[in-house]
């Protein structure tokens, strides 16, 4: 058999076998029947076909301030109902929770920071006690 004659998506030509009696294979055809199977084996689960255009939430939405804990179990239980209506779907709820999770955690270091203003930190940098050992995957002498 003879190998196809089309090229890919990156430039490199097609290294598939053409099928009888044609100069390309199967994905490369341009006869209608071959676009049919195609289609017929996306929906089936092979190649999946997605739209950029699909947004998961609107464009139109406020901005949201989280300024303290109690904005962020807002947030929380805001995208929760939006989740549970079908309004969102579940993978942009869990950014969403994700990033309220940072958020959550920068409000509370923030909070810890302020109550120690005016403490000074002095860090004493020791040499170690014992010789460093060896490592193995190191790829350049140690100086």
């Amino acid at each position: 058999m003879a190998i196809c004659t089309a090229t890919g998506r990156d430039g490199l030509p097609c290294a598939a076998q053409a099928l009888a009696g044609s100069t390309q294979c199967f994905f490369h055809s341009p006869t209608a029947e071959h676009e049919r199977a195609r289609s017929r084996g996306r929906r089936q689960g092979g190649i999946v076909v997605r739209s950029r255009s699909h947004l998961a939430l609107p464009t139109d939405i406020p901005a949201v301030e989280l300024e303290t804990p109690r904005d962020v179990t807002a947030l929380l239980a805001e995208t929760i109902s939006q989740l549970r209506r079908g309004e969102i779907d579940a993978k942009s709820a869990n950014a969403i929770a994700y990033v309220s999770n940072v958020a959550l955690t920068s409000i509370q270091l923030e909070s810890e920071y302020a109550g120690r203003q005016g403490t000074v930190v002095n860090f004493n940098i020791l040499p170690p006690s014992e010789p460093i050992p060896i490592d193995p995957y190191r790829t350049t002498p140690r100086e």
